[in-house]
């Protein structure tokens, strides 16, 4: 039978592993998946038992997410079999139908910010706490299936709090990542706010935004109950802290920046050349 260059092509994308146990095991400690398991009651066989079945699955939502960091006009057909391939993943997970579609949503959402830039839709035009809620969708639902699978699924305190700690380290990835999201359609909501208007206004933005996330790492640290021990409600809190304060560093380093003149400045459009509205980047194909 003879394969069309399209189907050939449909078929690499789907067959490349780009995607190494390494990258997955890296975004498991640095959110610190494990912790989260060991304070949901799991033993060290339930944790490892899990964490491979979400490995699985955020594998999949990694191809996924590569394929559209490459392609300026992705293909419909190879979208629709990335997508097969994350409802294959969520098998493992034995969700009903109803509650497989509810555990997409979010990363659909997040699909549709990304795909909005390719026609002029900035990032930045997603409010900042619902950006990076959506950002941060496929940790969440990685927490998710974690308390599901270990039926903690009521402990929605802690779940807020996690929810926390996974934003304010998104923030922390989009501040140090430009030189690296440059080379891709990336939605880096920062870099991509400061390239589209007045510096000062995407630096005092995120300046209020850190504010608020330390504010709520007060209050993580106050939730010590029933539903959260003292102990791990005050380990989250100071998680979050430290990602706040390396954010606020990183943050302060960009307002020395801006602050010298303009000759003595790195033009930010080096670090987000990727965001052209409507067309791929100069020298790319679509």
């Amino acid at each position: 039978m003879n394969v069309s260059p399209d189907q050939t092509r449909i078929e690499h994308h789907l067959t490349i592993s780009c995607f190494d146990g390494g990258k997955v095991a890296a975004l498991f400690r640095e959110r610190r998946l494990y912790e989260h398991s060991e304070m949901l009651g799991a033993s060290p066989s339930e944790t490892q038992i899990l964490l491979q079945k979400l490995a699985t699955l955020q594998n999949s939502i990694y191809r996924l997410d590569q394929y559209g960091e490459r392609c300026w006009r992705p293909d419909e057909r190879l979208l629709k079999l990335l997508w097969e391939a994350i409802a294959k993943s969520l098998s493992a997970f034995h969700l009903s139908s109803d509650l497989q579609s509810e555990a997409c949503t979010e990363i659909h959402a997040y699909q549709g910010v990304e795909l909005a830039m390719r026609e002029g839709t900035s990032p930045a035009a997603t409010g900042i706490r619902q950006f990076y809620r959506l950002k941060t969708c496929d940790v969440r639902l990685a927490r998710r299936l974690l308390a599901r699978q270990l039926d903690a699924q009521g402990d929605t305190l802690l779940a807020t709090a996690w929810d926390l700690y996974d934003v304010a380290s998104e923030v922390c990835d989009d501040l140090s990542d430009g030189e690296e999201d440059s080379g891709t359609y990336n939605a880096n909501r920062f870099f991509i706010s400061l390239a589209s208007q007045d510096p000062k206004i995407t630096l005092s933005e995120y300046a209020t935004f850190l504010g608020w996330l330390h504010k709520q790492a007060t209050s993580v640290r106050a939730l010590g109950s029933k539903e959260i021990a003292p102990a791990a409600s005050d380990l989250i809190a100071r998680w979050i802290e430290r990602r706040v304060g390396w954010a606020h560093n990183e943050l302060t380093r960009w307002q020395k920046h801006f602050a010298e003149p303009v000759p003595a400045r790195v033009p930010i459009s080096t670090l987000v050349g990727f965001f052209k509205p409507a067309s791929p980047p100069k020298g790319v194909k679509p």
